[in-house]
């Protein structure tokens, strides 16, 4: 949508996909990090690639919390 002004449903699904790594993650859509500002798909995605659920979620959960859903 940001790039083309237009709402589709490629956009809705990219934009559902943001909120949950928001819920995730802790994070919000754009965080500045080691004085580096991200948007969170940058953040996580190599993360992701790497295996690293646990680098990803929220440090608040404590590790409470089914490792499949988290990949789900």
């Amino acid at each position: 949508y940001y790039s083309t002004s237009l709402v589709t449903k490629k956009s809705d699904v990219y934009s559902f996909g943001v909120v949950l790594f928001e819920l995730i993650t802790g994070h919000s859509p754009m965080f500045t990090e080691s004085g580096e500002r991200l948007h969170i798909v940058e953040w996580v995605s190599p993360r992701l690639a790497k295996g690293d659920i646990h680098g990803v979620a929220d440090p608040k959960l404590s590790g409470q919390y089914n490792v499949n859903s988290m990949w789900k």
